[in-house]
């Protein structure tokens, strides 16, 4: 696995530059994802993975900010992307067009945001990158859209009955919905940053969910929020 440094661009003191590593199958694929992020401001250094093993490696980097997977990747269904390091890396999901419809199956793997292989742009790909350094969800209008008219479901309303959340926990769901990270929900909520980071764990575990992406799309399926 070669690490390729980027040039160095202008960015936002809000922002951080990030280690990026790629798992593509395939190879085409993987090479044009690498030129690409090699040309973001966002973009710190790209590691390219080919396999399983060579993930494995690469999520005990700590380096590592981000993971950018694509949702063809045959292997995704068997791996495990939850292993335990002091500071796991966010998991950016190259998404296939069939996937971001009504049907289409978004526990492929823990996400922490999605961007849609047919809009995948140098300039998308920077903005999503930028988004995930400020601890933001990036996530297409369109597939958030399609997420909504499914929480609209009488059925998933039913199911949202067998959760019970405080108000100061749908507070806190309704903050994640909109894409804030824990530093703007504790400035929303008027708490401290740990005291939102302790809300945003109690959600997680009440929806039974591995991250926040997982807990936002769970929470819009059963109507928990609109």
């Amino acid at each position: 696995m070669a690490e390729i440094a980027a040039d160095t661009g202008v960015v936002s003191p809000a922002e951080e530059r990030l280690g990026v590593a790629v798992f593509v199958e395939n190879e085409l694929l993987r090479l044009g994802l690498q030129g690409m992020l090699l040309s973001l401001r966002s973009t710190k250094f790209v590691r390219l993975c080919a396999s399983p093993t060579d993930l494995a490696e690469v999520i005990t980097d700590e380096r590592i900010g981000v993971v950018l997977v694509a949702s063809s990747n045959r292997s995704l269904r068997s791996m495990d992307l939850t292993v335990r390091r002091s500071s796991l890396p966010r998991v950016l999901v190259l998404l296939d067009a069939f996937q971001a419809g009504q049907d289409g199956d978004l526990t492929i793997v823990p996400a922490d945001g999605y961007i849609l292989r047919e809009d995948l742009t140098a300039l998308a790909l920077d903005r999503a990158l930028a988004q995930m350094s400020r601890g933001e969800m990036p996530m297409p209008r369109r597939l958030g859209r399609q997420l909504l008219d499914v929480a609209a479901s009488p059925n998933h309303a039913a199911r949202a009955r067998n959760v019970k959340l405080t108000t100061r926990e749908h507070e806190a769901l309704a903050q994640m919905v909109a894409g804030m990270s824990n530093r703007q929900i504790a400035r929303h909520l008027s708490i401290s940053e740990h005291g939102a980071k302790r809300l945003v764990g109690k959600v997680l575990l009440k929806l039974g969910a591995e991250n926040r992406t997982s807990a936002v799309v769970t929470a819009l399926k059963m109507g928990l929020v609109r």
